[in-house]
């Protein structure tokens, strides 16, 4: 998937969150979940340099590519698991990692690549979907759909 479809599912996923569970909270408290959700929906790819992220940090991103390859260990579920255990004690983060984190998981297990999120276990989870094809576009418009529809019945 697109970094922008990326983002997009991150911010619907957070506001359905807000929607369904939390949504009497302090602005900081909102800025804190939002800013993990987003950084951490993109984190994923930083094992690749032509990512978004990849591109700001090409060396970094060059080395985890050597080292782990793309799609494997940060497309696994241990590192958002071990950040969220980290960061418990202030939920906004943590809870933000989770379900951004979590997002973008899912999309990228639609794709034919897939994903694999018990890395290094062989289970790979994967779709039908072209990363950048049409039907992601669909989804793109779709989850920009989903995120103003929640947002708005929210106010």
């Amino acid at each position: 998937m697109l970094f922008r479809t990326h983002v997009v599912g991150a911010i619907a996923s957070g506001i359905l969150y807000f929607q369904y569970f939390n949504y009497n909270y302090a602005l900081q408290y909102i800025f804190t979940f939002f800013t993990a959700l987003l950084l951490s929906a993109i984190l994923p790819d930083i094992d690749t340099p032509k990512s978004m992220l990849g591109k700001r940090v090409p060396i970094l991103s060059w080395l985890l590519r050597l080292i782990f390859g793309h799609r494997t260990f940060f497309h696994a579920i241990w590192l958002p698991l071990l950040l969220s255990i980290l960061l418990a004690d202030f939920p906004a983060f943590s809870i933000g990692i989770i379900i951004g984190y979590g997002s973008h998981l899912l999309l990228d297990s639609l794709t034919k690549q897939g994903i694999q999120p018990f890395y290094p276990f062989r289970l790979r989870l994967r779709g039908p979907l072209e990363s950048g094809g049409f039907v992601e576009g669909i989804i793109f418009i779709g989850l920009v759909i989903l995120g103003a529809f929640s947002a708005a019945q929210m106010l």
